[in-house]
Formats: structure tokens, sequence, C-alpha cells
């Protein structure tokens, strides 16, 4: 029961800071040579919970799709 823009803003700011640890060492994108940039634990988790339950729902969607189509194709 989010709000579809905290889940996405939740899931673009992981995905660019994934990046930019990935790609530049945790340097930000606009100072790529500048220090690495600060992460707190508490702000990893929420991140982690957040793609963690967005997986959840589109697995149970997917679930109820897929239960929906054998159910056609029963009758």
């Amino acid at each position: 029961k989010r709000d579809k823009k905290e889940l996405m803003n939740t899931l673009d700011d992981t995905v660019r800071r994934r990046n930019d640890i990935v790609h530049r060492a945790d340097r930000c994108q606009d100072t790529p040579g500048g220090d690495p940039q600060p992460i707190t634990f508490a702000w990893t988790q929420q991140a982690v919970d957040t793609i963690n339950h967005i997986c959840l729902a589109l697995d149970e969607l997917v679930a109820d799709r897929i239960e929906h189509i054998q159910a056609m194709m029963a009758e």
C-alpha cells in the first residue's frame, strides 16, 4: 500500500546508486573523480526491502495470471 511514485523513486535511486558503485567505484556520476559517496545501512536496507516487495508483488501477479490462463485452457 505504498505510493507508486515513492516506489519508483526508491527503485530509480537504487539502480542509479548500484551503477555508481559498479561503474565508478561508488563515485557520483557528476563528480567521477571525487570521493566515494556515503551510504548507510538503513538506506541500503530500505532499498533492498523495497525491491524485494516489488519482486514479491510481481511474482504474485504472474502466478495469478498463470492460474487464470490454466483455468481458461482447462475449459
